[in-house]
């Protein structure tokens, strides 16, 4: 990868695009770097799809083996699922977990489900991230996408999932 600062770089600006998809993302001060039109899409989030999904309102508990489901629309055909997490309200005094499941296929789209620590707030933080069955994880029209809390504390309140889709 070329890359070029100062006054270099505009003189040399021309050099490195050299196709018409060729993009030049500054990379520092005055430093640039040569990117693809999907490496460039990517930095920008372009096509990405982020649903929040509420199992419960802010001061409720959600028990376990409650199911919400999404459905696919037409524009996000193809997609894949790239991330999955979750967010409480108030922590829980067990380990909280859920699992994303495509239900019109009728399979878990994770290997490892979500999970949130004793104690945490979210997902993020997990000492066991979050899995996602690459060989389940494309979505088409009209699928069901579920989302179901699998063990569940006393403490815990205001669950939200947040799954994010991205295209192939």
């Amino acid at each position: 990868m070329k890359s070029y600062t100062g006054l270099s770089a505009v003189r040399r600006i021309f050099n490195l695009a050299t196709a018409a998809n060729d993009f030049l993302v500054a990379s520092g001060a005055g430093v640039f770097v040569k990117k693809t039109l999907a490496q460039t899409k990517a930095i920008l989030g372009v096509g990405v799809t982020v649903y929040e999904i509420k199992l419960a309102d802010d001061g409720d508990k959600v028990a376990v083996s409650t199911k919400k489901e999404i459905g696919i629309p037409i524009e996000k055909t193809g997609m894949n699922l790239i991330n999955a997490q979750a967010i409480l309200v108030a922590p829980s005094d067990v380990v909280v977990s859920y699992q994303i499941s495509n239900e019109t296929d009728a399979v878990n789209m994770l290997t490892t489900q979500i999970t949130i620590d004793i104690g945490e707030y979210s997902s993020y933080t997990a000492a066991i991230p979050s899995v996602i069955d690459v060989t389940k994880d494309d979505v088409v029209t009209a699928d069901r996408i579920g989302i179901t809390k699998t063990n569940a504390g006393t403490t815990e309140t205001g669950d939200m999932v947040i799954l994010t889709f991205s295209p192939p």
